[in-house]
């Protein structure tokens, strides 16, 4: 009977340690995610910062080159027909221009930490798998 008592005690020690050990382990989880976050979101604004430059490094070439050509263009075609054209050239050109900006954002926060946090429990499995007597399961 003694026995059994002390291997029940050791079995709650056991449980003990591992609920323990798994609280930090998620807790250092939530760290590495609020980091990363906290990385990703200041990437994120100093690439917003730059597309909000150059949009307006747009805007400003988009008025001086209308009006500069316009006023070479006027002639032929007349500034209303000189404005129309430049105008749309520019804004196609912007679009573009944003377009390449934009396209090299990256959408998927905290990928990283989503697999860490998956390994460590397919590990955790692992282990109470072994503990409890089944053979281990590779993945």
């Amino acid at each position: 009977m003694r026995g059994s008592q002390e291997d029940q005690d050791g079995l709650a020690e056991l449980a003990e340690a591992t609920l323990d050990g798994l609280g930090h382990l998620m807790a250092e989880h939530v760290r590495l995610s609020k980091l990363e976050l906290e990385a990703q979101l200041e990437r994120l604004w100093r690439r917003a910062v730059l597309c909000l430059a150059v949009v307006f490094l747009i805007a400003l070439g988009y008025a001086l080159a209308c009006l500069g050509l316009c006023l070479v263009l006027s002639p032929w075609t007349g500034l209303a027909g000189a404005l129309l054209a430049l105008g749309g050239a520019h804004i196609t050109c912007g679009a573009i221009g944003l377009q390449l900006v934009l396209a090299t954002m990256k959408p998927a926060l905290g990928a990283e930490t989503a697999g860490e946090v998956q390994r460590s429990l397919a590990e955790l499995a692992r282990a109470l798998r072994a503990e409890a007597g089944h053979a281990p399961e590779n993945t």
